[in-house]
């Protein structure tokens, strides 16, 4: 759920990575990028640049 949820903030906002990782929960943001990236094959700064680009 907290993958869902980042994926729609990368998405649509312009909080930054560090923002975006407390907001959900994670105790840093490495750790952030490191689950995100095991989940969605991709790190967040790439998937943020990869919708952009789509819309």
């Amino acid at each position: 759920m907290r993958i869902n949820k980042a994926c729609t903030l990368l998405s649509n906002s312009s909080y930054s990575i560090e923002t975006i990782s407390s907001h959900l929960g994670f105790y840093d943001t490495s750790h952030f990028s490191h689950y995100f990236k095991q989940k969605i094959n991709m790190s967040p700064t790439g998937y943020r640049k990869h919708k952009n680009w789509t819309i």
